[in-house]
């Protein structure tokens, strides 16, 4: 009879046990949130990449959407929301926590991006304002998107994988039209500009349309008989790239008034050309190997070997230098074919490439050893302190602020302003009076 009271006693104390500890658990998970403090995972293939509820949640201060997406807090432990326009420090912030089609910034700070389940797209002022939904109808799986200034291009698949294209006034669901099947393949420009690849009787042309005008007339920029191509439109002049492959040699052409210019080849050809036409930054392989090239347009010059590589795509031109997203070097970079079809998936790490001197340096990025990233689809933005991209692994949209050294003369200049406005306090309180009376008729 004691054995039995001595089991019963021992069980009790196990339950007892169990208990103490769950509560203690829970007590400090309990104190864990109310610290807002949050702990940042790897990210995995099937990770949402932040908590979301399909009821929507307070992210980043930023209030609620209505379908729920919105942008994490921030990945630093201990940080507050950002007070300044750009950070002393490279920061990653999270946009946005559901899966992006595109994304790109309208303006310095205004960013645009569209849902890729729904495809409504999304404007945010700022890192820290909420997520406006443009008044848009919506499109189920939306694979790809281009903004204009005043024009929305949404790129979805047909029954038989072939593109078909939706384009809408931006913020206007009334103004919408489906491309005609001919168009096989399309971009807007920035300046309400529709580039497109447009199946001719012999081949193909690529035709240039201004929006603007009442009634758009085309304009042919190239024939070909081929459809396979990457293109994009800057500074008057076509730019054409053989669709890549590791397995082939591709070429990379500039036509300026139906003049035909081989600016590149390679096998395994990826090229991004800077913004101002003086930079050509080109990936290939070489012996096998992946190699990254930076040549000057503008000085016809031999193409440099930069120290690191990566594909092309996964870099852009920001002031004086290059960001590249570089393989880490404890993971094995996936081939050029198996990534662009998205069979395997790279664990990027950010540097910083100088034009000048060519010297690539790892960019110090708080938390970023813990996430894993494989960027693709980045955009700048027009002043360059800052990018966009998004995480193929998931597919989310993130930003990267790049940090500003001060010079002497900016510092001179900041003090110069920091005396003026004590001179001015009485007109400086007036103007912010002023301002914050406009914010609150918007």
């Amino acid at each position: 009879m004691k054995k039995v009271y001595i089991q019963i006693a021992i069980i009790v104390l196990l339950i007892l046990s169990a208990l103490t500890v769950f509560y203690i658990a829970i007590e400090k998970k309990t104190q864990k949130i109310e610290k807002n403090i949050r702990k940042v995972e790897t990210f995995s293939p099937t990770d949402a990449g932040g908590a979301f509820s399909s009821l929507g949640v307070d992210l980043f201060g930023g209030g609620t959407n209505e379908l729920g997406g919105g942008v994490s807090e921030t990945i630093d432990e201990d940080s507050e929301n950002l007070k300044e326009k750009y950070s002393e420090k490279n920061e990653l912030i999270e946009l946005y926590n559901l899966p992006v089609a595109s994304l790109s910034f309208l303006s310095d700070e205004s960013i645009i991006f569209t849902d890729r389940a729904n495809g409504y797209s999304f404007v945010k002022s700022s890192t820290e304002s909420k997520n406006k939904k443009l008044n848009q109808n919506a499109l189920s799986n939306v694979y790809a998107v281009s903004y204009s200034d005043a024009y929305i291009l949404r790129m979805t698949l047909n029954e038989d994988f072939e593109a078909e294209y939706d384009l809408e006034k931006m913020d206007d669901a009334q103004v919408q039209e489906k491309l005609s099947p001919e168009y096989k393949a399309c971009k807007l420009l920035k300046e309400n500009k529709l580039l497109c690849l447009k199946e001719a009787e012999s081949g193909y042309k690529f035709i240039l349309m201004d929006l603007n005008e009442k009634d758009p007339k085309e304009k042919v920029l190239y024939n070909s008989q081929f459809s396979a191509w990457d293109f994009w439109y800057q500074d008057g002049a076509l730019y054409l790239l053989q669709k890549p492959s590791a397995k082939k040699n591709s070429y990379l052409i500039r036509v300026k008034n139906f003049k035909e210019e081989v600016l590149d080849s390679g096998i395994g050809l990826v090229s991004i050309i800077s913004d101002d036409s003086k930079w050509l930054l080109s990936s290939k392989y070489v012996s096998g190997k992946l190699k990254l090239f930076l040549k000057n347009l503008k000085n016809d010059t031999e193409a440099e070997t930069l120290t690191v590589a990566t594909f092309a795509n996964k870099c852009t031109f920001v002031k004086d230098a290059i960001i590249c997203a570089v393989a880490k070097q404890d993971s094995t970079p996936p081939l050029l074919d198996d990534w662009l079809k998205g069979r395997l998936s790279s664990n990027d790490e950010f540097y910083k490439i100088d034009l000048k001197e060519l010297y690539a340096e790892k960019m110090d990025i708080k938390y970023a050893e813990k996430l894993n990233f494989d960027v693709y689809k980045i955009k700048v933005a027009p002043s360059k302190r800052a990018i966009l991209f998004i995480n193929k692994i998931n597919p989310k949209a993130w930003m990267l602020k790049i940090a500003q050294k001060q010079n002497k003369d900016s510092e001179q200049e900041n003090k110069a302003g920091a005396e003026d406005g004590a001179n001015n306090e009485n007109k400086a309180e007036e103007e912010t009076v002023d301002i914050k009376l406009k914010r609150d008729e918007i």
